[in-house]
């Protein structure tokens, strides 16, 4: 018995979730070179939970997204302050509440082209940390590869809180100089792409069944030569632009060099809303106990033998 509790305590620290998916055939081409990226100082970790038909049950997704902050500090800001959570007073007469992408549903799936949120807000309410609304930053990182994160608008200059990724595998261009780019998908994407295609929809594109964000974790890296990486990156993108490919980045150096990155794993393992780590906490705890109730009378009796050696020592000394 003590085996099989150390053996379950194993698997709830260590083991992921395993299922099986409709196929494990990757959708992306992960060779394929794009333009480089901006240096990134902030990663955000999210997890898409939705109802797997395949599976008959409830599942999520987790996905690593890179911000542009030197490219769309104002917008970047906006994102990872509700990653994190901020409170907001929307009353002076009651405590304020807190605003946070966590548990926040997903207004629509476009399989194959995006998926949206909805506003942290009820329509017609906006919100975003700035106010109701804010401008278009700028439109300087173009929607020419799947992965892309941008901001969900009204029109001109009304970005809030609602954001979207795009799903399709070979970018979204139409979408340039409207919705302002502010991160990309770095791991994960293969993934979502193909259970975003798999979900059940209403007629307005509006999910069957609920997908929501389990949880986010905000990642801001420390990074002291962020200058010599940004004059790296402009020559990297004018070497490209001139016809050296090479220069580029492909789909595939992002998730190496996520998947290379400890302080995103500690930070995810860490965040205590994440469902594996409550598992794992429970399971502890669970284990701990069972231990004790197996072995109660041998350790009653060693608390009392110890005691009573302690005493015999104090009035040897004294």
């Amino acid at each position: 018995m003590l085996c099989d509790m150390l053996l379950f305590l194993a698997c709830c620290l260590f083991v992921s979730p395993i299922w099986a998916s409709p196929t494990d055939k990757p959708v992306l081409d992960f060779r394929k070179m794009y333009p480089p990226d901006p240096p990134s100082s902030t990663n955000v970790l999210m997890g898409f939970r939705f109802y797997d038909e395949h599976l008959q049950k409830k599942r999520t997704v987790d996905v690593a997204i890179k911000l542009f902050d030197s490219v769309v500090p104002k917008t970047t800001k906006n994102f990872r302050t509700i990653a994190k959570g901020v409170h907001v007073v929307t009353d002076p007469t009651k405590d304020p509440i807190k605003v946070i992408y966590k548990g926040l549903k997903l207004q629509k799936v476009i399989p194959g082209d995006r998926l949206e949120s909805f506003g942290v807000f009820e329509d017609p309410q906006t919100f975003c940390i700035y106010g109701s609304q804010f401008e278009d930053e700028n439109f300087s990182i173009l929607h020419d590869r799947p992965g892309r994160v941008s901001m969900v608008n009204h029109g001109e200059d009304s970005n809030e809180s609602r954001f979207m990724i795009d799903l399709n595998i070979n970018g979204s261009n139409e979408r340039n100089g409207k919705n302002v780019v502010f991160g990309q998908v770095i791991s994960g994407l293969d993934d979502l792409i193909k259970a975003m295609s798999a979900v059940k929809l209403e007629e307005n594109r509006k999910p069957m069944h609920d997908i929501e964000i389990a949880y986010s974790v905000v990642d801001e890296l420390k990074i002291s030569n962020i200058a010599d990486l940004e004059q790296a990156y402009k020559e990297d993108l004018k070497a490209y632009n001139d016809g050296q490919l090479f220069r580029g980045v492909s789909l595939g150096n992002h998730n190496d060099v996520f998947e290379k990155s400890q302080d995103m794993a500690d930070a995810k393992f860490l965040e205590l809303n994440h469902p594996l780590t409550r598992i794992a906490l429970l399971g502890l705890v669970l284990g701990v106990f069972y231990l004790f109730m197996q072995h109660k009378g041998d350790v009653m009796k060693w608390i009392t033998s110890t005691t009573k050696s302690m005493k015999q020592d104090s009035a040897r000394v004294n």
